[in-house]
């Protein structure tokens, strides 16, 4: 009988190989496409993921094992579905999910169970709905990162909160600095190229040492959230978590804030719309607002691996794009009408790179013109996903100003 080790990384010739999964084409030349989400990345060229050295590095991975495994991916010799470095057709060495586990594993064997949660986190990437190698990643990313929330002395509780809608499940994460009276909470929509422990360091960060608990729920689609599929009217599954909080003893029902990122942030708006005397704090980090649901011409300057994240969330083929694009209008906060001009009594922080593709200028200003009261950070230089030291502190410093109650 093979160990669990064995099994874990026994090899699999016959694993549909990621680029593939939500494009039939598969599309074999993907040079005339954008290099990144906001700039040019030299090595972005060669390869289909979009690489965030710097972000792995801030959530707790070295950045010289980071290079080491790249460099086991790039240098292997299995057949690749196209030119880019990270299409190894199967499950064995080369494979980023293959090489990312056993990085996990290895981290997980010397104790630093954070950092291994976070390595299967990255193994899973970009976390496609139908990728077959997800099943590997997820119970390692489950098991090492409760483990490393019982050292974890910032936080006291940690819980897996499970909802019922429709009939179907849903979890969130919950994480509470104390249980020995009620606390604000920040509650994190995450985006579909995120799981739940990529939102820690933002809690590591400050929101703990503020004494602010935080939920984080993912996108609708993804792990946490399996059983339901990203529509417009998905939003009660979120509703029913925002119930569950304020009925909690653990939290303060007046003091809740949301934070949406990228393509959660209608989801967020909505909800804090629906919910104007119980959210009064909003945080929009790099949104994807409206041209960018609405207007093929932004579609187009999408990286492959977006598109095809789209369109595995919404269940289509991003080759057969106009379907696609259809698909995605109805999430524009402009069509649903949320944009109107102090339509949320709340206070809004939005927070977005002076080159998003993800949001126009108008977009931009007409989200902050929803708001009674709003401010922005405008992001120059790196991409955003290379300044999440800078935006993690403008995020914590607004959020422990708005959730004080001293």
């Amino acid at each position: 009988m093979l160990t669990r080790s064995e099994q874990l990384f026994q090899r699999q010739r016959t694993v549909r190989e990621t680029s593939t999964l939500a494009n039939a084409a598969c599309i074999k030349n993907l040079h005339s496409q954008p290099k990144n989400l906001l700039h040019t990345h030299v090595e972005q060229s060669h390869w289909y993921r979009m690489m965030l050295r710097v972000e792995w590095a801030f959530l707790g991975l070295s950045p010289v094992e980071i290079g080491a495994i790249l460099a086991n991916i790039a240098s292997a010799t299995a057949p690749r579905s196209n030119y880019l470095l990270d299409t190894i057709v199967g499950y064995r060495p080369g494979c980023w999910c293959y090489e990312w586990l056993r990085y996990s594993v290895s981290l997980a064997s010397k104790q630093q169970f954070l950092a291994a949660a976070m390595a299967a986190s990255i193994a899973d990437y970009p976390h496609f709905r139908q990728d077959p190698l997800r099943v590997k990643a997820r119970p390692l990313l489950n098991s090492y990162y409760e483990e490393a929330m019982r050292a974890q002395e910032d936080v006291e509780k940690f819980e897996q909160i499970q909802v019922e809608v429709s009939g179907k499940s849903a979890r969130g994460y919950l994480h509470l600095p104390t249980t020995t009276r009620p606390v604000p909470l920040v509650i994190v929509f995450a985006d579909w190229s995120q799981l739940y422990p990529e939102w820690f360091a933002l809690y590591r960060e400050g929101l703990a040492k503020a004494g602010i608990a935080m939920l984080v729920i993912e996108f609708c689609g993804s792990h946490g959230l399996s059983d339901f599929t990203w529509q417009q009217h998905s939003v009660a599954v979120y509703q029913r978590f925002i119930e569950l909080m304020i009925d909690s003893p653990y939290i303060m029902s007046t003091h809740i804030a949301l934070i949406g990122y990228r393509f959660s942030v209608p989801t967020a708006v909505k909800i804090a719309q629906l919910n104007p005397d119980k959210i009064q704090k909003l945080v929009c980090l790099e949104p994807a607002v409206s041209s960018i649901f609405s207007q093929e011409n932004s579609h187009r300057q999408l990286p492959q691996m977006v598109r095809d994240g789209l369109a595995s969330f919404l269940g289509g083929d991003s080759s057969q794009w106009q379907y696609v694009a259809a698909l995605l209008q109805p999430f524009s906060l402009k069509v649903q009408g949320l944009l109107k001009r102090h339509s949320w009594s709340g206070q809004l922080l939005t927070i977005y790179h002076h080159d998003s593709l993800l949001a126009s200028k108008d977009d931009i200003k007409e989200l902050l013109m929803m708001a009674d009261t709003s401010e922005k950070v405008i992001l120059k230089g790196p991409d955003f996903s290379d300044q999440l030291a800078q935006v993690t502190r403008s995020v914590v410093h607004w959020l422990k100003n708005q959730l004080s109650y001293v």
